[in-house]
């Protein structure tokens, strides 16, 4: 969103950031469970010790996802953005 200019809510709700990218790009739509599945991770489980924490394969889950979707929108961007 930022490499297209859209002004947006910090927020940790990736099902809200993502409704601001499927206007951009239709196929982000297909990262809706994934964005589902992640957003208690930046809220919910963010710190260890909490009461509701993940399982070990929940949480190996979730970090496949997180990399998938990272490797998605990198080969979105143009090369000479991607970091």
């Amino acid at each position: 969103m930022t490499y297209h200019d859209v002004s947006f809510e910090k927020t940790h709700n990736l099902v809200a950031l993502l409704a601001f990218c499927v206007p951009l790009e239709p196929s982000f739509e297909q990262w809706r469970e994934t964005a589902e599945i992640l957003t208690p991770y930046a809220t919910e489980f963010r710190y260890p010790g909490d009461v509701l924490e993940p399982e070990l394969s929940e949480a190996k889950e979730a970090l496949n996802r997180a990399e998938s979707l990272v490797n998605f929108i990198m080969q979105l961007l143009p090369p000479e953005v991607r970091t």
